[in-house]
């Protein structure tokens, strides 16, 4: 491998996404459900309790909001260029 490819080889490495199921995360405890086969937390098996993943909320933000940030970059722009 060159230098050039060195440089390149870290930052092109994913990261891996673990999460916690719902339990773990309102409880803020190590979460094992990832590396377990059927993906049940001992946590949860311990409380005989299930072991949900629910998706993330992810807001969307309003077209406005949008517009805001694409004016105030242009005032910026023309700031800089002055």
């Amino acid at each position: 491998m060159s230098s050039a490819d060195e440089d390149i080889a870290p930052s092109a490495k994913k990261r891996k996404l673990q999460r916690a199921c719902d339990y773990c995360r309102r409880k803020k405890s190590k979460c094992d459900g990832p590396e377990m086969p059927d993906h049940r937390c001992s946590n949860c098996q311990a409380r005989r309790i299930e072991c949900t993943y629910k998706e993330p909320h992810r807001g969307n933000y309003p077209s406005s909001y949008a517009r805001t940030l694409e004016s105030r970059l242009e005032r910026m722009e023309k700031l800089m260029n002055k």
